[in-house]
């Protein structure tokens, strides 16, 4: 499963914990924000990786293709 399906999921799923008076808990409601906000920024961070590395990539085929070029 990649990190959208599991925040698609964790969304799916989410239940608040019920307060007698009140509505829902407002410490299991922060919680469940924190461990939203944890999951998109792992998503973000794995993306950055992976466009990094694309530019990299393409960086050294340029890199080559100057050098190719010079010859």
């Amino acid at each position: 499963m990649n990190d959208i399906e599991n925040i698609e999921e964790f969304l799916k799923d989410l239940k608040f914990k019920k307060q007698t008076f009140g509505g829902i808990s407002e410490s299991d409601a922060l919680s469940k924000i924190q461990k939203l906000s944890d999951l998109y920024a792992k998503a973000f961070k794995i993306q950055q990786v992976k466009y990094e590395a694309l530019i990299d990539e393409k960086d050294k085929e340029l890199r080559q293709l100057r050098e190719n070029s010079n010859e």
